[in-house]
């Protein structure tokens, strides 16, 4: 497959060409399938984020943005996912929003995420006011009250341009905002002690690709 704008450096099916390429290789971003021939993408996850020095972004591509695993790999490491559409033009989208640090949440993964955080939905009235947005204050769980209030309309099935909307922010910036909540579960979920060692990768398809 070939996309206007990005280099694939390589492709592998067995664990061991794939683990090994990819450490090697260490391209901008890794496109993997959700699920894998023997196994799940959360265990390649796990595995970068396991690397010493700059890791590979990796975006998940499945086939429903409310795959019941989609949240498990996000929150093991990967920064986005994106609809495997079959034409590339999933594919080709989530590259160029993973580039900008952008990423998408549903109101399923927003609840997840609430869950993960361990903080309650905020109240719609204030999560929903012009200057909840630049509320930087904490909650006590490695996020900001904005962030709680971002979660919150998003689990409560407000789309992005409705929150800039009233938010007076640009849909991109939110999803980079997004990007950044991602990050912030990473930092909450520790390694396996199997990938902290240093173990192997299981996975179907990998696709690294670099942005000129």
């Amino acid at each position: 497959m070939r996309l206007a704008g990005w280099w694939v450096c390589g492709e592998g099916e067995r664990v061991r060409e794939a683990g090994e390429a990819i450490a090697a290789l260490r391209p901008d971003i890794v496109a993997c399938d959700l699920r894998l021939l023997d196994g799940h993408a959360t265990r390649l996850a796990y595995e970068m984020r396991g690397w010493a020095g700059r890791r590979p972004q990796m975006l998940l591509l499945s086939s429903s943005n409310e795959d019941l695993r989609l949240f498990d790999a996000l929150s093991a490491g990967a920064d986005s996912y994106a609809a495997d559409t079959g034409d590339g033009e999933g594919l080709a989208d989530g590259l160029r929003r993973l580039a900008d640090r952008r990423a998408p949440m549903t109101a399923s993964i927003a609840q997840q995420a609430l869950a993960a955080f361990g903080v309650q939905r905020s109240r719609l009235a204030a999560a929903q006011l012009p200057t909840a947005g630049q509320d930087l204050g904490p909650t006590g769980a490695g996020l900001s009250m904005a962030e709680q209030h971002l979660l919150s309309l998003l689990a409560q099935g407000w789309l992005l341009p409705e929150i800039g909307e009233r938010w007076l922010l640009q849909p991109a910036e939110i999803e980079q905002r997004l990007w950044r909540i991602y990050a912030r579960l990473h930092a909450r979920q520790p390694l396996p002690a199997a990938q902290a060692a240093g173990g192997s990768v299981s996975m179907k398809l990998w696709r690294a690709a670099s942005f000129s």
